[in-house]
């Protein structure tokens, strides 16, 4: 079973029960403004955040960070090939509250 076969409940009790690894973006142009992204749903809530992604299965973290910046951005920045900081980060939700963030530094 690939991760995209899960239904929404089998991702949702998944994600209630233990960690999801993700990547977050901080790019930066040449003027050294942060590019960030809009996002209005039920998980992040409403308004500007950090591009990031949850990793699939069997993907890599450059695909991860690959997709999401062509997702939430529409171009692709120059990334560093490892991340600048690892952290944990619990929100207070029934779903999705637990996060491995690794936050990697792009130039557009």
């Amino acid at each position: 079973m690939k991760s995209q076969d899960l239904s929404e409940k089998e991702f949702l009790y998944i994600s209630s029960v233990t960690p999801l690894i993700n990547v977050d973006l901080f790019v930066v142009n040449e003027f050294e403004e942060v590019l960030l992204s809009w996002r209005d749903d039920e998980y992040c809530g409403t308004g500007w955040h950090i591009p990031g992604g949850i990793i699939r299965h069997g993907e890599t973290m450059k695909e991860r960070l690959l997709q999401t910046a062509n997702n939430e951005l529409g171009s692709i920045p120059q990334f560093e090939s490892s991340p600048c900081k690892i952290t944990e980060i619990f929100l207070n939700q029934e779903y999705r509250d637990h996060f491995i963030s690794h936050l990697f530094i792009g130039r557009c």
